[in-house]
This record gives structure tokens, C-alpha cells and sequence, in this order.
């Protein structure tokens, strides 16, 4: 039997565990801002990920619990509901961009970057203070005469 109308692609997974990988990589997607993975997994998160995104624009008690349901930390919904929602506030669709970066060197995967169209979850790295050029300062003990 030939699947008319099917356009969903299980990524040659059961259903439990591309839904599980779905919800894996949209959870790591949100907290690091953008994921390397490889094409055909990014074409299956991204309509997912515009979903919620929507969701959390809306940002109603339902919303939030739907985001509950597919994310795996509370930390990633926080994320979602705070940083990336207020960033997409004036923009109606097409949050994500897929970037193709190449084969991969071992298996020839074809490898994609799939990330928000404004920066989202980037943390700064802390300034640290050069030490090139400074010595540290060495002890200097007083020797006293021995009777």
C-alpha cells in the first residue's frame, strides 16, 4: 500500500523514540540557542520548534503546560517563556534557519546547524584578566642570625 498524504518522516525510527529524539534535540535546541546535527533531523525539529514557538508568544497557561509536555526541563521552558518568546514578539512565523554545513568526515551525514534567526541563548563567555606578562610575586623570608 503506497502512503498517500503521509508527509511526516519517522527518521527510520518507532514512533516512541522519534517522538523521545524530537523532544531531545528541541530541548537542546532551546538551551544552547542552536544544534549541529544532521539534515534530515533538522527538517523534522523545525516545524516543531516554530510551534512552540508560537506557543510561548501566546504564553497562556495552556501554552506553558504544552511545553511542559515536550520539553524535558523546566529550565528549557523558563528559556522559552523569558528569552525567546520576547525576541519573536513582532515576527509571525520563521524563527529557524537550517544551515548546511557539510558531509561528515566519517559516515558522509550530511550535517546541518539549525539555529534561531536572532541570537537566543548565547551566554558570553566571563572576561579573564590576561596573565601573560605578570609574575607571581615569590616570598621573601628574613633569615635570622643563629646564636
Amino acid at each position: 500500500m503506497q502512503k498517500h498524504r503521509i508527509k511526516s518522516n519517522n527518521l527510520g525510527r518507532d514512533t516512541a523514540h522519534h517522538k523521545s529524539l524530537l523532544r531531545n534535540l528541541g530541548t537542546s535546541m532551546v538551551l544552547n540557542g542552536s544544534l549541529e546535527t544532521t539534515l534530515p533531523k533538522a527538517r523534522a525539529l523545525r516545524p516543531v520548534i516554530e510551534k512552540l514557538v508560537t506557543r510561548a508568544r501566546i504564553g497562556d497557561l495552556n501554552s506553558r503546560r504544552a511545553m511542559h509536555a515536550f520539553f524535558f526541563t523546566d529550565v528549557a521552558v523558563d528559556k522559552m517563556l523569558t528569552e525567546v518568546a520576547p525576541k519573536f514578539k513582532e515576527r509571525s512565523g520563521g524563527y529557524t534557519r537550517i544551515v548546511k554545513l557539510g558531509p561528515r568526515k566519517n559516515d558522509r551525514a550530511e550535517v546541518a546547524r539549525i539555529e534561531f534567526i536572532d541570537k537566543v541563548g548565547q551566554v558570553e563567555a566571563p572576561k579573564v584578566a590576561s596573565r601573560i606578562g605578570k609574575t607571581k610575586a615569590t616570598k621573601v623570608v628574613k633569615e635570622e642570625p643563629v646564636v
